[in-house]
């Protein structure tokens, strides 16, 4: 929004929209990074450390220290905390969503669309809204179904609001037709388009 408003009020050149600017790159290239850092493209890691070996955490003794994992090829200098939530993935579908629409121009979008087009493919299609860890074989969170998900129930809960934003911002973005068949399904499956419901 910041962005938006500083291309409105200054010129593209002013210091004020220069810092603006870049600062959003730094966003942009920070999640890029989040997602690229356990070398399984899409996977969403909560944070990064710098350095080699055990984090703090860790060593500590922390029950979630073995969440903690060493980035791989040009992001081996870091270490990454894994265990992504639906509620991180749905605030950086979001967040990324929100200012490519609002403020973003062609570079700062072809840089968007990386990311999202790797998070909806990991958490969106290859196993069916169901966010794997980085190995692909255990699960991390499911976002629609999972806890709190339908609970045997029809009634969409938050976190099926959530991965629903995810897959409709991720198809316009994208363009990608499985994406955009799958929010369907789940719009169809909760009954969102039901007046009654």
């Amino acid at each position: 929004f910041r962005v938006a408003f500083l291309r409105g009020k200054y010129d593209e050149e002013s210091p004020e929209y220069q810092e603006g600017y870049e600062r959003a790159n730094e966003v942009i290239s920070s999640i890029r990074m989040l997602t690229l850092v356990s070398g399984q493209p899409g996977y969403l890691a909560r944070g990064v450390a710098l350095g080699h070996g055990i984090s703090y955490e860790e060593r500590a003794g922390v029950g979630t220290r073995d969440l903690w994992a060493q980035g791989v090829g040009q992001f081996s200098h870091l270490r990454y905390r894994g265990g992504p939530s639906h509620h991180n993935y749905d605030h950086v579908f979001r967040g990324l969503g929100i200012y490519y629409f609002v403020a973003a121009d062609d570079r700062q979008k072809e840089r968007i669309r990386g990311s999202v087009a790797d998070m909806s493919n990991w958490a969106h299609l290859k196993n069916d809204m169901v966010v794997m860890h980085a190995d692909g074989k255990r699960v991390s969170t499911e976002l629609i179904g999972g806890w709190r998900g339908l609970g045997g129930s029809d009634v969409p809960s938050g976190g099926s609001v959530m991965a629903l934003t995810g897959l409709k911002i991720s198809s316009l973005i994208t363009g990608n037709e499985k994406v955009k068949q799958l929010y369907e399904v789940w719009v169809e499956r909760l009954g969102l388009r039901d007046a009654e419901k």
